[in-house]
């Protein structure tokens, strides 16, 4: 006999000794389940996994930091899974980041769960600097990411913001109009790379020349 209502014997529900039980599963609408039928002393447990998200794990990419304008090393990766911990392909997961403040660009809004249940986007550092909560959503469901935009060194004066003023400070020192004090590429000059580092984290490509 069974103890579920999706879960049907179709022959072999009495007699005496050994034999054969034959059941039927109905198709699940939602979250997974485990039902049981009985033959005597013997007890089958049947489990089905389910197609409707029993939650959203941070599964990879959290905690980690990086420098402002920077992109982050790892990937911000998402696990859905069922009523019974199995992972659902085909899902979507939303993901999104503060609208101001320290924050990072992502790769996508959204990204769809592949065989393991796994979502991801890469993220890139705006250029605030501080700590803050990427979250990956389906529907009621959501998971959080900690990432945390460091200073760098193109953060020129030290104000927390990579900005218009830092590279007005590159651009001084390599026209000397102020005494050079940072030289971002190790080469001992302050000249134009130097001026296009911070640009370029200004612009959140990296504290780099390229």
């Amino acid at each position: 006999m069974s103890d579920s209502p999706w879960l049907t014997v179709t022959g072999g529900a009495s007699g005496t000794g050994q034999g054969t039980v034959n059941y039927s599963v109905a198709a699940n609408p939602g979250a997974g389940r485990t039902g049981t039928i009985t033959a005597g002393s013997a007890v089958l447990t049947i489990t089905q996994s389910g197609t409707s998200p029993a939650s959203v794990r941070a599964t990879g990419g959290t905690p980690q930091a990086t420098g402002a304008g920077m992109p982050f090393a790892g990937a911000l990766q998402a696990t859905v899974l069922d009523g019974n911990n199995n992972p659902l392909s085909g899902v979507t997961v939303t993901f999104a980041a503060p609208a101001s403040g320290a924050s990072a660009s992502l790769s996508g809004p959204s990204a769809v769960t592949n065989a393991s249940g796994v979502a991801l986007v890469t993220a890139t550092a705006n250029s605030a600097i501080g700590i803050y909560d990427v979250t990956a959503s389906v529907g009621p469901l959501s998971a959080v990411f900690v990432l945390s935009n460091g200073a760098g060194n193109c953060d020129l004066n030290r104000d927390g913001l990579i900005n218009v003023g830092d590279v007005q400070r590159a651009i001084d020192q390599a026209l000397g109009t102020f005494a050079p004090s940072d030289d971002l590429d190790g080469d001992r000059v302050w000249n134009v790379l130097d001026v296009q580092m911070v640009a370029n984290a200004a612009l959140q490509l990296g504290c780099a020349a390229k």
